[in-house]
């Protein structure tokens, strides 16, 4: 990619994520606008204009624009580009509803901290994340910014809800940011997943910049990472338990870990909700913080405070527990990145029925899940699947599978749709593709042997691979 647009491009700059060229879509010279692209997918946008798209659309902009061909056909390409979804007037319809939190007085502001159990912050702070409050329903909306400053989603926040919600469901392409006045480097974020850690460090005045990610640790879209281009240094925060670890990993891979610190999960070091009403300092946790990268040879003095964190979290570290089979608990103990379990059994005895609901399991918990059946078809797959969630029959519910449905599709799961035997390389491509977008946890191949197939033609580099 590199070398393509050093080709086609004046100047072209290489962040911690994307390579940064002037953006050749936006026809209004006055703007300084830039196109960040990905160094892995390829995937592009402008912070001006919002253009966005595939590697293979960003060559068409750059040779249409280069040629001497009539700027009609470049005109034809710009209109017909699929542009980032606006979520202004979205977000202005929201704010109309509601109010907005500088604009309470202090009784009122203060009922809001009791009900939904927030530190004591200042207004003034809250009131920089420019979040709102709807009374009637008791629910605060966080919006999030993304370059130029622009609403690409918003947070919703209720004491109700389990959990945050996050408007869009998949692909928002910026974050909840704080920044207070300081004379420290501005290049610096601690990054954290949930609303309330975020407050939490608010009210301690603990770091410069707090960014909340917008999908807490369930993915990092790639939409995003332009966004967060411009910090040096991030300062990774998450809960103590195994799979934020595994995910602070995995982000820290996507982020460049050149450039990300953890706070490893230690007893003394929880959560930054769970550490501040502990009353502990969060200063010094933050200032204690590990660089992830380091050379190939490492001391125990670089692993002295994972091994630790083992030890304190010996049922977590165990990985993540079916709910629905617990013999296979007591013989796995978990789900774990990066382990390869192989299932085997003759025909009909019920591998994939089996597989179909143990990754189903652990799907409903949050772990990110790619399926490739190459031995029945994924309509078939996910009405098993589907059905496996319900507990009833289909046929005899039919009524209600627009509401099955639509839980159903708000499960972390992604299907391959190869079908029959496939190249290695084809196949893996496509995981590592997902891996990377999706931040997937768990794949599940149905079936090794039928992907392969059986002849003995197949070269010896594959069956190894």
């Amino acid at each position: 990619m590199k070398h393509i647009l050093k080709q086609q491009c004046s100047t072209i700059n290489e962040g911690y994520t994307c390579l940064i060229i002037n953006c050749p879509v936006c026809n209004d010279i006055k703007k300084v606008s830039k196109i960040y692209v990905n160094k892995t997918t390829g995937y592009f946008v402008c912070d001006k204009c919002e253009t966005n798209g595939s590697w293979d659309l960003l060559q068409k902009f750059l040779s249409l624009e280069n040629s001497n061909k009539n700027t009609k056909e470049l005109d034809i390409l710009r209109t017909s580009c699929q542009t980032e979804k606006s979520f202004v007037q979205t977000w202005e319809d929201i704010t109309k509803k509601c109010q907005n939190i500088k604009d309470l007085s202090v009784e009122e502001y203060q009922i809001l901290l009791g009900h939904f159990s927030f530190p004591p912050i200042l207004q003034a702070d809250m009131s920089q994340l420019n979040c709102f409050y709807e009374t009637t329903t008791n629910v605060l909306y966080f919006p999030l910014v993304g370059l130029n400053n622009t609403v690409v989603g918003y947070k919703i926040f209720s004491k109700n809800l389990q959990q945050e919600e996050t408007i869009p469901v998949f692909g928002a392409s910026g974050c909840i940011k704080y920044k207070q006045q300081c004379n420290k480097n501005d290049n610096v974020a601690v990054v954290v997943e949930r609303i309330d850690d975020m407050l939490a460090l608010i009210s301690k005045k603990s770091a410069c910049t707090i960014i909340c990610l917008p999908y807490n640790l369930k993915s990092l879209p790639q939409e995003v990472l332009p966004y967060l281009e411009s910090f040096n240094k991030l300062i990774l925060w998450f809960d103590n338990d195994e799979t934020s670890w595994y995910s602070a990993k995995h982000f820290a891979k996507k982020l460049n870990e050149k450039r990300c610190y953890f706070i490893r999960p230690t007893d003394l070091q929880p959560r930054p909700k769970l550490a501040a009403e502990l009353g502990y300092d969060l200063k010094n946790i933050i200032q204690n913080a590990q660089l992830v990268w380091h050379k190939s040879i490492i001391t125990f003095e670089n692993l002295r405070e994972e091994v630790l964190s083992d030890l304190q979290n010996s049922d977590k570290v165990q990985g993540i527990k079916w709910k629905r089979y617990s013999t296979l608990n007591r013989i796995l103990k978990g789900h774990r990145r990066g382990e390869f379990t192989v299932l085997t059994g003759p025909t009909g005895s019920g591998k994939t029925t089996f597989m179909s609901e143990y990754s189903l399991d652990l799907a409903m918990q949050g772990v990110n899940t790619l399926w490739g059946s190459f031995e029945i078809r994924n309509v078939q797959l996910v009405k098993t699947m589907l059905q496996q969630m319900v507990g009833v029959p289909l046929e005899k519910n039919r009524e209600k599978f627009d509401a099955y449905a639509s839980a159903f599709e708000k499960l972390p799961i992604y299907f391959m749709t190869f079908h029959g035997q496939q190249s290695i390389k084809v196949v893996m491509d496509a995981v590592e593709h997902a891996t990377y977008v999706y931040d997937i946890a768990h794949v599940v191949i149905d079936n090794v042997q039928f992907m392969m197939g059986t002849m003995e033609s197949s070269n010896y580099i594959d069956r190894r691979t």
